[in-house]
């Protein structure tokens, strides 16, 4: 599958790849996830993509501070060679955020961000 890029959006076309890795929590541990939506169905693979544009053009804001028990995300998010991270505190994940942090751990079988 080539890769094209849109001009007026600067969306490039080619499978996502998505990466989570959720740390903290009551126990501390670290959970590394990977979502090839080219595995998918197409309509999933459409949510994905989707849900990672809205990630990706929305960015990071600040870092809440984070609290005790608390989650934390890493994002990465890839599409051919175009690639960006975004780290999110579990108060702090926007909701598009947030919907992709489940739909990937979901997948996998990790349960969700909420």
């Amino acid at each position: 599958m080539s890769e094209s890029a849109d001009s007026t959006t600067g969306h490039v076309d080619g499978p996502v790849r998505v990466e989570v890795t959720r740390s903290g929590g009551f126990a501390g541990v670290s959970r590394h996830v990977v979502l090839d939506a080219a595995t998918l169905p197409p309509a999933e693979a459409s949510r994905v993509a989707l849900l990672a544009e809205a990630v990706q053009r929305a960015g990071t804001a600040a870092a809440a501070p984070g609290g005790a028990d608390r989650f934390s995300y890493d994002v990465t998010i890839s599409r051919g060679a175009h690639q960006s991270r975004h780290s999110y505190g579990e108060m702090a994940l926007p909701a598009d955020a947030r919907a992709l942090v489940d739909l990937v751990l979901n997948k996998a079988g990790g349960g969700s961000a909420s």
